[in-house]
């Protein structure tokens, strides 16, 4: 039965494609109501895929928040059905883009009873860098570089944020701005940024994330919980750091972590406050 309902979801998918491409406008209205009106999507063309599949071109998409947006680029777009989650409920789908710089492959499905509130999506990258994303900056606040290898799945109310999931994330060759500019200190450059983590109903438990760098190492460890929209997401995180070479290289800035340290090999910093304004105190 199951391979009998799949074979007629390819035809039907089929002779709709041969029959009429989706128009420019049907996609940017979906995208819209999927994402409450902060996803704004143009797209340059739309053309059949092989096997079964759309390919869009030259896609730019505007991420609002707060009256501020930020555009980005995606060179390619391939669209196609995944047919086995269709049999079990979901309208799925299989979303492959060509960016500026390297690849990412989309895997999402919403209920055809419950749309979003039971939802999927699971997401990995392949030689992108994150100063490729602008809209990065619009939900932190602050920009942040380097190559990113990432695998996230998420399951749930998407609609709610909540959410169960899990995901690995390695950041390397990058700088993040820093928010130690009175003392010298614009970006923090890494050489390696490894991240673990596990959502358990909207709250992301951060398992072990290590950062190697010229002016900071460390690890970090603690809680986020998802709010909406993402910026005001709450932190409670605790990190250990050790600072390196390149900040005892900066007068200012190495007297003053010197005097925190108060002769102690590590730092501990708790963050706090919303992910686009945190705060920061100094622990024991």
């Amino acid at each position: 039965m199951t391979i009998c309902l799949t074979a007629y979801a390819m035809v039907l998918f089929t002779a709709m494609t041969l029959y009429r491409l989706p128009t420019k406008k049907l996609i940017q209205e979906g995208l819209l109501q999927l994402t409450d009106g902060q996803v704004i999507m143009t797209v340059g063309s739309i053309s059949p895929s092989f096997p079964l599949g759309y390919r869009l071109d030259n896609v730019e998409y505007r991420t609002v928040l707060g009256g501020e947006f930020a555009k980005d680029r995606i060179k390619l777009l391939y669209i196609s059905p995944e047919y086995l989650n269709l049999m079990m409920g979901y309208f799925p789908l299989v979303m492959k883009g060509v960016l500026p710089r390297g690849s990412l492959e989309i895997r999402t499905g919403v209920s055809m009873w419950k749309g979003s509130k039971d939802s999927y999506v699971s997401l990995k990258t392949s030689g992108v860098y994150l100063e490729d994303f602008n809209v990065l900056r619009l939900f932190s606040g602050r920009s942040l570089k380097g190559k990113v290898k990432a695998e996230v799945n998420l399951r749930g109310n998407m609609q709610d944020l909540k959410i169960d999931g899990d995901g690995h994330i390695l950041l390397q060759d990058g700088a993040l701005e820093s928010r130690l500019g009175q003392l010298g200190v614009n970006d923090i450059p890494f050489k390696s940024w490894n991240m673990l983590f596990s959502i358990k109903e909207g709250v992301v438990s951060i398992k072990k994330s290590e950062m190697v760098g010229p002016v900071f190492s460390g690890t970090f460890f603690g809680e986020m919980k998802l709010k909406k929209p993402l910026s005001r997401t709450l932190l409670e995180l605790t990190a250990r750091i050790k600072p390196g070479p390149d900040l005892a290289a900066n007068k200012q800035a190495g007297s003053f972590m010197a005097a925190l340290s108060a002769g102690r090999e590590f730092l501990v910093i708790k963050l706090g406050g919303t992910l686009q304004q945190p705060s920061v105190s100094w622990g024991n």
